[in-house]
């Protein structure tokens, strides 16, 4: 027997936890006075702050206006409602100690290292019917380094991916009892279903762990049999209950079947009930005079009944299929400029040390994963060792694609590489004392988790010597909200303001009462098209007849960064950036007080006035 396992179970459970915790702490002591002074680390959180506070000020359940965003005519968000449940649980707990407001605020720094502890606890959880005791709490420990979910999970990012991180978490851990006979119960698969369900109502991305979950099933009937057409169907079932649940808790009677693709709907719901008659078509296939004919008839029937309910469905809902993004407005695709949208792998601007950065260790534990599936072939952990090689290939080429599947990444490959870890250290075991196996897991633990970042960081540098660090924005809208919030000047009122970059819009709105043009969400597709034919105008009037159709008040310009590259030419934002102001255009002097960096201007009426 191991050291290790001489411990009892709670404490392979509290070591990576109180590790976490440590890592955390840190963090937040270091960004202390950032969020004491209502910084938070992303635009979605101020987004999602703002929206819990007018859900508790009385807006209503169901319809769901960003009033103040697309001035004056507002627009909707994606969004659903279980992460704004946890953020007013949170804020219900601290309401004591800091009043509402501010209650809510530190609920939004909170809240994802509260969840990163509970995917922690989740993934040694998960990892039970694969891995030993001490190898599971070191799997945890390394994903505290795994770069996408560190981004994600830092104190002051109040946004819903910590949410489906630990709901992916979950559900992966309840798809390898699956593949355990002696751990799977009608009553796990009943609950796998929930949980995929719930990751569905967090976010529509969660497709894709969902069909790889019920492709799991799919492939075990194929070679196993009938318990697998059984797993599904009570699967299928939890999954329909979650889904229905979800629908009447999001969805109004009166929208109630209206078809929405980038956020739960009546669409979802059907996928929940075709899962369940794809299972009930294969348990009625072991029922019939087929049921003898062998794997490659069960494989055949199920590529049959798939590719059956896929045409289908795609006749009666082919919106499914395309991207969320682009359903709404072509012309957003340059939204792919957002970091989390940028594709790992980009052949025209190529980068290895992006790549080192995001996959270099999730290639490690995919090429040693893979030497498990072949080393224990048929051995009992066998097939669970090649869905894990599955799914993190699958994830390695979405990341590949977008920066923000990284997340999902980060999980998947600590399982292998903490595998490979413990597989050098059985090699020292008698070699080496206690002391020196401890400071090899140490080793490994510096080797396997921060190396491959601070590696990718320093090549991305050398490829990169004219700028180490990407370009950064030094404005800051702290001081220069109190101006926009003095009541003596332009606070007397609710004001309209266009912002460059857009995503200032979100800290105004989170800071003062004024509305703005553009928000980066694709629902909002009519405020940056306006915004950007605005910056990019190269004759002065055409922006101005945009400004007075939107009752724009004030222009807000940071100069040193640029969201897009402009289409060519002079055009009005480096005009005015130019001190060359058409004559309904006038500059606001700031006070010493305000960030330097900020340029703000006035836009004058027709007639004249302010």
């Amino acid at each position: 027997m191991k050291i290790a396992d001489k411990f009892p179970l709670w404490w392979h459970y509290a070591v990576p936890l109180l590790f976490i915790f440590i890592f955390q702490a840190t963090f937040l002591w270091a960004r202390y006075g950032f969020f004491a002074g209502g910084g938070l680390l992303d635009t979605d959180s101020y987004t999602r702050l703002i929206r819990v506070f007018e859900l508790l000020n009385g807006a209503d359940w169901y319809d769901q206006p960003f009033s103040r965003a697309n001035a004056p005519y507002g627009h909707t968000l994606h969004w659903t409602r279980p992460f704004d449940a946890l953020l007013i649980m949170g804020a219900g707990l601290l309401t004591p100690f800091f009043g509402l407001d501010r209650a809510l605020h530190w609920a939004g720094v909170f809240i994802s290292p509260v969840l990163h502890l509970g995917i922690v606890a989740a993934l040694v959880w998960s990892l039970a019917p694969v891995m030993e005791r001490h190898t599971r709490a070191f799997a945890a420990l390394l994903l505290a380094f795994q770069p996408a979910v560190a981004i994600y999970l830092f104190p002051g990012r109040a946004d819903h991916h910590g949410l489906i991180l630990l709901v992916f978490t979950l559900l992966l851990g309840c798809a390898m009892r699956f593949l355990d006979e002696n751990r799977c119960s009608p009553t796990l698969c009943v609950l796998t279903g929930v949980v995929a369900g719930l990751g569905l109502w967090v976010s529509v991305e969660f497709l894709v762990a969902l069909f790889l979950t019920l492709g799991v099933l799919a492939v075990g009937w194929c070679f196993v049999g009938s318990r697998f057409s059984h797993h599904g169907i009570y699967m299928a079932f939890g999954l329909v209950a979650a889904l229905t649940a979800a629908l009447l808790t999001e969805q109004s009677p009166a929208r109630l079947f209206e078809p929405v693709f980038d956020r739960i709907s009546f669409v979802h719901w059907t996928l929940g009930v075709l899962a369940l008659a794809f299972f009930v078509a294969l348990m009625l296939y072991d029922r019939s005079v087929l049921a003898g004919y062998g794997v490659a008839a069960r494989c055949i029937t199920v590529l049959l009944v798939v590719s059956t309910f896929t045409g289908l469905f795609w006749l009666v809902y082919p919106l499914l299929f395309q991207d969320p993004l682009l359903s709404y407005d072509s012309r957003l695709s340059f939204l792919g400029h957002i970091s989390e949208l940028k594709p790992v792998v980009d052949l025209n601007e190529p980068s290895f040390g992006r790549i080192l950065t995001y996959l270099g260790g999730a290639f490690v534990a995919l090429l040693f994963s893979f030497r498990l599936v072949v080393k224990q072939a048929r051995g009992e952990s066998w097939p669970m060792w090649l869905m894990l090689t599955v799914i993190l290939g699958v994830y390695i080429i979405l990341t590949a694609h977008q920066i923000r599947w990284g997340i999902y990444v980060g999980v998947l490959a600590t399982p292998a590489l903490a595998e490979l870890a413990n597989n050098v250290t059985e090699r020292l075991d008698r070699r080496v004392s206690r002391l020196g196996r401890l400071c090899a897991y140490g080793l490994l633990l510096c080797l396997l988790g921060p190396f491959p970042l601070l590696a990718g960081q320093q090549v991305y540098a050398w490829e990169n010597p004219s700028r180490s660090k990407p370009v950064q924005s030094t404005c800051s809208l702290g001081s220069l909200s109190r101006f926009l919030n003095d009541p003596t000047g332009y606070g007397d009122r609710p004001r309209t303001i266009l912002t460059h970059p857009m995503y200032y819009g979100l800290q105004l709105l989170y800071r003062t009462p004024h509305r703005v043009i553009a928000t980066p969400y694709h629902r909002n597709a009519a405020g940056i098209l306006d915004t950007f034919a605005i910056i990019n105008a190269t004759d002065p009037e055409d922006a101005y007849r945009i400004l007075i159709a939107r009752d724009v008040e004030l222009i807000l310009l940071c100069p040193q960064t640029k969201e897009r590259p402009t289409l060519g030419g002079t055009n009005f934002r480096d005009q005015i950036l130019n001190n060359q102001l058409p004559e309904w255009l006038r500059e606001v002097p700031l006070p010493p007080s305000v960030d330097e960096a900020f340029r703000l201007f006035v836009v004058l009426r027709p007639k004249g006035g302010e």
